[in-house]
């Protein structure tokens, strides 16, 4: 039996696939480079669909592409040569939505991802409190409220696990939040006289008094948002080693609560050069907000992170909340609370968000839309309308991720208007929340979630994201979700309706690629495997446009070049 390590190395590694062979006769002096990959599909990822048999890295760039007699003359005695065997070369993978701060959440909170019963969110509690009694709170991430529901749990569940501290679940998605009557209290929602804030939603009984299920709330936000940047580099760097292994080479980075901690994280790890992928960051503004404040906020970060392997490109935006909390923003309402259409964040100040995004626009910060109901992603297409109307030379790319609902009606704008659909392909599948979707939105609309083929029809530029850590960010699983609209391993079940909507790899690819680089300023520099450009490289061991697409996810990265560096190497102990 074979047990698979994820390591960052420099050493060896598959010695079967990857061999250091020394062609000095053929090459080097100037010309030598210090990689060549060789005997495989070379995946170029630009609009034209191009192959190439061979390239080559000398330095942070790739100085060759092309047939394999061409590569020849790049090989010199030092030159690692990386037998593909049949493999494929891709450009570094780019996730255009996550949030890699939130690895730190998994090294100071209570996991509760891979549980699947309500009782065992609890019992998961219930340990940690046991093994850890003087703690002066519990936060635990990750429970799926469709998994959760069964048990109808509220704050007197909670306070049986204990009812002297503050308790915090998080769903998945971090919409939802179950609290204790501690945790309540610790943030006035038991005083009788509590307003909740535009957006959020304070559930309470017959008798007017809390629950326990607050969904969309800043206010829980202080029970995540107290990590050091000794804490977030710590987190940011056990990130980077599993997003390493995943080909993963650019991200984006959204960090509610800790924006300017995170910020300073990742420039202490790119001063002492161990930060080993691109991050385009992204800070929250909200309705309410002083807007011309946090826009010189903005301004003051995005020019002292310009040029490096950080940026800050602009404003994180949300309109609604999320279906499984019921707080979608959606043109028509739920089948199961008619009275319900969702949450817009920004009720009766549709001005402001118009202006604020004109702001935007004006000083060249991008922006970048939460919208997961259909209603949600028409008021984020009527906003960047608004604000490009009189931009004479727009240099801005918005963004709409998530978009789990889009009015048929609005695809065409989003053409018109250059914005990137970026969407998260490892939810358009068929499980639990596609029945919790019926119940909610009733079985036609249940049946349009996650539009992917149609946004590719329409010429729209799609960019794949992730949105960890509600889920593993690695791009082969969603690649495959993606083209075949269900779990890896269950391809022969049913999958998420409409069949019409299932991608082709190629699409996949160019999402996870070259749209990703446009989405995030980065064309330049990657996304492509171009002559000049970065050598940001993923070496798979299978070719992805040969195999059946149920083979996908099951395809091993073997190694990951970062800036010609090769930073991550498969390792197989027998």
């Amino acid at each position: 039996m074979k047990s698979i390590k994820i390591t960052l190395t420099m050493a060896f590694a598959f010695a079967l696939m990857l061999c250091a062979a020394g062609c000095g006769e053929q090459g080097g002096g100037d010309n030598a480079a210090d990689i060549a990959f060789t005997n495989g599909l070379v995946y170029m990822a630009d609009e034209a669909g191009d192959t190439a048999e061979a390239a080559a890295v000398k330095g942070d760039e790739i100085v060759y592409v092309g047939d394999a007699p061409g590569v020849e003359e790049f090989i010199g005695d030092n030159t690692r040569v990386v037998d593909l065997n049949g493999g494929m070369l891709v450009p570094g993978f780019i996730d255009s939505h996550q949030h890699p701060y939130g690895m730190t959440e998994s090294l100071y909170t209570v996991q509760l991802y891979e549980c699947e019963t309500g009782q065992a969110y609890l019992d998961e509690v219930a340990k940690y409190y046991k093994e850890n009694p003087d703690a002066d709170k519990i936060v635990g991430v990750g429970f799926d409220t469709p998994i959760f529901n069964k048990i109808s749990p509220t704050r007197e569940t909670l306070d049986k696990i204990t009812a002297d501290i503050p308790i915090a679940l998080f769903d998945s998605g971090e919409h939802a939040c179950l609290l204790n009557t501690k945790a309540l209290e610790k943030i006035g929602m038991m005083d009788k006289d509590y307003k909740p804030a535009d957006g959020e939603t304070v559930e309470k009984d017959a008798d007017g008094v809390p629950t326990g299920w607050v969904m969309d709330s800043e206010n829980t936000d202080v029970f995540l948002s107290d990590f050091s940047v000794e804490q977030l580099k710590e987190g940011l760097k056990e990130y980077q080693d599993m997003a390493l292994s995943y080909g993963i080479t650019t991200t984006f980075e959204d960090a509610p609560g800790v924006f300017e901690n995170t910020i300073k994280a990742y420039q202490e790890l790119e001063a002492s050069d161990e930060l080993k992928y691109r991050v385009s960051a992204y800070m929250r503004i909200a309705k309410g907000d002083d807007y011309d404040a946090q826009i010189e906020k903005l301004k003051k970060y995005k020019e002292e992170n310009s040029d490096g392997l950080l940026r800050v490109d602009g404003a994180k935006i949300f309109i609604d909340g999320a279906l499984e909390a019921e707080t979608a923003y959606m043109a028509e309402p739920y089948v199961n609370d008619p009275k319900n259409s969702g949450v817009n964040m920004w009720e009766g100040a549709t001005d402001e968000l118009n202006e604020l995004c004109k702001k935007l626009e004006a000083e060249n910060l991008n922006y970048h839309f939460h919208a997961i109901g259909d209603a949600a992603c028409t008021e984020a297409l009527d906003a960047i309308e608004y604000a490009k109307k009189d931009a004479k030379k727009s240099r801005t790319r918005p963004a709409i991720t998530h978009l789990q609902f889009v009015d048929k009606n609005d695809v065409q704008r989003w053409s018109d208007l250059d914005v990137t659909a970026a969407i998260q392909a490892f939810w358009a599948v068929y499980d639990e929340y596609y029945d919790q979707a019926i119940e909610y939105v009733g079985q036609e609309r249940a049946d349009q979630q996650y539009p992917i083929q149609s946004l590719f029809d329409a010429d729209i530029r799609v960019a794949s994201g992730s949105d960890f850590p509600v889920q593993t960010d690695r791009p082969l699983e969603a690649i495959q979700e993606g083209v075949l609209r269900a779990y890896p391993g269950e391809e022969d079940g049913p999958s998420l309706p409409p069949d019409s909507e299932k991608a082709t790899v190629e699409e996949m690819l160019q999402s996870y690629t070259l749209n990703g680089a446009i989405a995030n300023f980065r064309e330049d520099e990657v996304g492509t495997i171009d002559v000049g450009k970065k050598a940001d490289l993923v070496v798979l061991d299978k070719n992805l446009l040969e195999i059946d697409p149920s083979e996908i996810a099951d395809t091993k990265e073997l190694m990951t070049v970062f800036n010609g560096e090769i930073v991550y190497e498969l390792q197989e102990d027998k």
